[in-house]
């Protein structure tokens, strides 16, 4: 069963028994975002952000999802709010703005970025920086949010999940 605990820094995190935890949890964010906002994703490979990512994208009416580690950008435009998903993974000092970041969020899309820390400058308003991490048997997603969008959107999603 998901599980919400504020951690010490007052970020919200959630812990994943198992894979039904995550796919709740994917419904519940994807129930929460906004358009505009952007979530960037940190973890360790195989922490389990590209599964996160697909269930919400399945959450948003996107059937069929992959990870764009390869295409660099994945587009699900016909979700019901479009979805850029980045994966970072293979660049170094990536420029947003090579990828068209900025439209993307002017335009009213949601952008999720795995590997941010890739990214040569980050600076977005309205923003969740996630941390996806796995342990022996359990996996936690930790959010902050910046930007009052992020925020309220932040709070719904804590309020989904009491």
């Amino acid at each position: 069963m998901l599980k919400l605990r504020e951690a010490e820094d007052g970020s919200a995190c959630f812990i994943l028994e198992n894979l039904d935890d995550t796919a709740e949890l994917g419904r519940k964010i994807a129930a929460s975002l906004q358009p505009g906002m952007t979530l960037l994703m940190e973890g360790t490979l195989g922490a389990g952000k590209t599964t996160l990512v697909r269930e919400i994208c399945r959450a948003l009416g996107w059937k069929r999802t992959c990870s764009p580690s390869f295409a660099l950008v994945n587009e699900y435009a016909r979700a019901r709010i479009p979805i850029a998903h980045a994966d970072l993974y293979r660049l170094e000092n990536a420029d947003g703005r090579d990828f068209g970041f900025d439209d993307y969020l002017e335009d009213g899309w949601v952008l999720i970025v795995e590997w941010p820390e890739h990214l040569a400058e980050c600076s977005f308003e309205e923003v969740w920086h996630c941390l996806m991490e796995a342990g022996n048997e359990k996996r936690t997603f930790s959010v902050r949010a910046e930007g009052q969008t992020a925020e309220a959107a932040l709070t719904v999603l804590e309020n989904l999940c009491r």
